[in-house]
């Protein structure tokens, strides 16, 4: 769980910066990264990445009903896909195993939780 502990730190580096300011903010939060590390300190840039994408992130379309349809229908089409006979079994289970209950599963959280 070596990720837990690197995110432990991008947290308490975030909330170090967040709730100092002026010069403080600099001389806290580089004590802050000198404590966790040249490792952790070397992949903040791509946990910062992530927190930017989490902000700046599309709206996407808040109905419940919605992200339930897509998740049935997913459903359906993973369970029903390979004995449908309208393409190769190959080519359904490719598209409805890989391809459409990801999805469902992906977007059903989000769109349900806003």
């Amino acid at each position: 769980m070596w990720s837990l502990n690197y995110e432990a730190w991008y947290y308490l580096i975030l909330a170090v910066w967040l709730s100092t300011s002026g010069r403080f903010r600099y001389l806290f939060a580089a004590v802050t990264c000198l404590a966790a590390g040249p490792k952790i300190v070397a992949m903040l840039p791509i946990w910062l990445a992530g927190v930017w994408l989490y902000r700046w992130r599309p709206t996407i379309p808040r109905s419940a009903a919605l992200s339930w349809l897509k998740t049935i229908t997913a459903y359906q089409a993973y369970r029903l896909g390979p004995s449908t006979g309208v393409l190769s079994d190959y080519l359904v289970t490719l598209l409805t195993r890989s391809v459409a209950v990801p999805l469902a599963f992906f977007v059903h959280p989000i769109a349900s939780s806003m």
